[in-house]
């Protein structure tokens, strides 16, 4: 360690920079290494064979200090060379996998908003019916779901094995994407955004003016690929305050409405209050 920090104040290669220096150009790219204010920062692996900084000081011994200022020697055959090869195309598979996962959700997405739409509300039990739903049960369905029968979400649970409450909410947040939200869709089925960043997106859209739901997209969608969720929530919060600042009013008053005191069963005899 005691190498690093006299590197990172000399402006000399450290050891994880040595290291660094045996990998090909285009491995080091995709590890995931950054240098702020001037040290490196790297995922160290702890265990039989841990690599430290510590531990990489041995292969700074092996560089060449005779080559050109910046020009560090790779050390042949050192085993951390190829552990960090290894971890590099490990990571790249799971890259690849959460690319293809967001691309199969963004499939599921225009699956469900279609099935929705073969599910037309006509077919209900209509007021004033024996058997129809009450005028407060139709008013607490979701506005996008107006249109569909009250019995879709059913169905959804029932073929997705998933609780009803999650099947309205994956129907309501399918038919807003298609609908609503083609920008935030079309980086959902490139595998440019999670589906839970679109999920973000979706929910803090909702009380957005319709017109302006694709001015906020296009503030928001260049720079949601490097964010996290939190990221992407905090700067698409600040892009509705400028773009409609009364959206951020609504979504007080439609919370103020909403305010109620739940319990869920948790485990081991114990529960949950939420307020």
């Amino acid at each position: 360690m005691c190498e690093s920090v006299k590197a990172a104040v000399t402006g000399a290669s450290t050891p994880v920079e040595v290291a660094l220096g045996a990998l090909s150009a285009d491995r080091r790219q995709r590890l995931v290494v950054g240098r702020p204010r001037g040290s490196w920062v790297v995922v160290a692996m702890h265990g039989s064979g841990a690599v430290t900084p510590d531990s990489l000081g041995r292969v700074a011994r092996a560089r060449s200090l005779s080559g050109p200022a910046g020009v560090v020697e790779p050390a042949v055959g050192d085993p951390r060379v190829r552990l960090l090869e290894e971890g590099a195309e490990l990571l790249d598979a799971v890259v690849d996998v959460e690319r293809r996962s967001a691309q199969l959700a963004g499939a599921r997405v225009r699956a469900l908003a279609s099935f929705a739409r073969c599910r037309p509300s006509v077919w209900d039990r209509q007021p004033g019916e024996r058997g129809a739903a009450s005028a407060a049960s139709r008013a607490a369905r979701p506005a996008v779901l107006t249109e569909v029968s009250e019995w879709a979400a059913d169905e959804v649970a029932v073929r997705l094995r998933i609780s009803g409450r999650a099947a309205s909410e994956l129907l309501v947040e399918s038919v807003e994407l298609v609908e609503q939200l083609p920008g935030t869709l079309a980086a959902l089925e490139a595998g440019d955004i999670s589906w839970a960043q679109a999920r973000a997106l979706t929910e803090l859209l909702r009380p957005v003016t319709a017109g302006k739901k694709a001015a906020v997209e296009a503030r928001v969608l260049p720079r949601a690929g490097r964010q996290t969720v939190a990221q992407l929530r905090e700067c698409t919060r600040r892009a509705i305050a400028r773009i409609d600042a009364d959206a951020a009013l609504r979504r007080l008053e439609t919370a103020i409405r909403g305010r109620k005191v739940t319990r869920q069963a948790g485990e081991d005899g114990m529960a949950v209050l939420t307020a």
